[in-house]
């Protein structure tokens, strides 16, 4: 049996994000509230290697957890994947891609 949604609401959104929360009855006919993040774009992760087979990682201090270590990544606004990853590789990290 798959999950149901009786109901959704909008509970906040800016610019980037929409929360949803959904009212479901799971596939084992129990309730529940399911929560979604909607991204208002698409997103976009860079694994850049160097010549040496090196990943470059970046640490980001997040609001929520602290330092992360990750890998670049952003937003594609205009919708486009490959311009948005040239845009985030050359804002967080100074580089342009060869290939």
């Amino acid at each position: 049996m798959a999950w149901r949604t009786d109901s959704s609401r909008v509970v906040y959104e800016n610019a980037w994000i929409r929360v949803r929360e959904d009212q479901v009855i799971r596939p084992d006919q129990s309730r529940g509230i399911y929560g979604v993040v909607e991204a208002r774009s698409p997103a976009v992760f860079v694994v850049a290697l160097t010549e040496a087979d090196e990943i470059w990682l970046l640490t980001v201090d997040r609001h929520t957890v602290g330092p992360s270590v990750e890998v670049v990544a952003g937003g594609a606004e205009e919708g486009d994947l490959l311009e948005g990853a040239r845009r985030e590789l050359a804002e967080e990290v100074g580089l342009a891609a060869e290939q």
